[in-house]
């Protein structure tokens, strides 16, 4: 089956996302004020509040196809927010002499499964001699002691969170605004 991907470029439509972070924390407090506090959640739920507000026709009807492929908020797909790009990110070679993508935000790490647009550095220079598979890198000409940096583009694994909602405005004028959240 095919990987299904947001269709629209955020760098083609007039657009605007909001990113909210959440944590499920179970708690309980007693009479004296002592807290317990659990959260099973090894990442944070994300959400993309995406607002799209000069969609053309053409443009509309992609999304609402897709939308529709997706079955709603059945199916997940990988979705490339504005601005998803990590830089000369030194990566780690696991037993196998391969690399894992991750993304670091603030200290905090988070997975990619999904990648593009990747340069590839081992020590300090570019290379082009490298296969990408998911989030695993490959660079055969990398030696146990080489320094191997990679800057990329990263995607989401979202899912629709509710009910697509259309607004025409003018002719060939749309506005949309949607929720995506995150699927681990």
């Amino acid at each position: 089956m095919a990987e299904r991907i947001f269709p629209l470029d955020s760098g083609e439509t007039a657009w605007s996302s909001t990113l909210q972070q959440a944590w499920e924390v179970t708690q309980t407090e007693t009479a004296s004020g002592r807290r317990r506090a659990i959260c099973s959640q090894l990442y944070p739920k994300l959400s993309f509040n995406v607002s799209f507000t000069a969609l053309d026709d053409k443009n509309l009807s992609l999304l609402i196809g897709f939308y529709a492929k997706c079955k709603g908020t059945l199916l997940p797909f990988f979705y490339k927010d504005y601005g998803a790009r990590v830089e000369l990110q030194e990566l780690s070679r696991d037993e196998s002499g391969k690399y894992q993508l991750f993304i670091k935000n603030g200290g905090y790490v988070l997975p990619c499964e999904k990648a593009d647009n990747v340069s590839v550095y081992i020590d300090d220079n570019e290379t082009v001699d490298f296969k990408l598979d998911g989030d695993m890198l490959t660079v055969p000409a990398a030696t146990a002691k080489s320094v191997v940096m990679a800057s990329f583009d990263y995607y989401w694994r979202v899912r629709f969170s509710d009910t697509l909602s259309v607004t025409q405005n003018f002719e060939n004028v749309n506005n949309v605004n949607l929720k995506l959240v995150t699927v681990r």
